[in-house]
């Protein structure tokens, strides 16, 4: 007998619960692509890549706790990757020509998620912004070791 037994869908590891703001630990990062621009203005790449980022939701199960979002190459003051590195970084000011290594100053950081479903059903993490100072000074049990980690005297600035 041939058998096919039926998934929920989605990565592994993915949050299956509600939407809401939750704090989260980001725990991976990786580039993703390259895609290709769908409409290239000149002097623009025909390919690009984006930044993939994973965040633990604290207090959830850690086999379904899992959200991502992308943001693109680009890391000027009104980009998405900015504000999610800001928000990595408890909204400290990012100076310019700043080099950051993401497994040494970034995994690890708590940041409040935003947790949406998409259009096919999905939870997806639609922003990412600073913990509320109360938060940053409790921390969180869940994610203590990781945060650990994530020295801030380690900032390059």
């Amino acid at each position: 007998m041939t058998t096919i037994t039926i998934a929920a869908g989605g990565k592994t590891g993915a949050y299956r619960g509600e939407e809401g703001v939750y704090a989260a630990t980001l725990v991976e990062h990786k580039m993703v692509g390259p895609f290709k621009a769908k409409d290239p203005k000149p002097n623009e790449p025909l390919e690009y890549m984006l930044h993939e980022w994973g965040f633990a939701l604290d207090g959830e199960d850690p086999e379904e706790c899992m959200v991502w979002i992308t943001s693109g190459e680009s890391t000027g003051p009104k980009s998405k990757t900015f504000g999610i590195l800001t928000a990595l970084l408890n909204g400290r000011a990012i100076p310019v020509g700043t080099t950051l290594d993401i497994e040494t100053h970034l995994v690890g950081r708590m940041a409040l998620v935003d947790v949406r479903n998409n259009d096919r059903g999905y939870l997806d993490c639609v922003a990412v912004t600073p913990l509320p100072k109360a938060m940053q000074k409790a921390g969180s049990k869940a994610a203590a070791p990781a945060v650990a980690e994530a020295d801030p005297g380690s900032l390059p600035f």
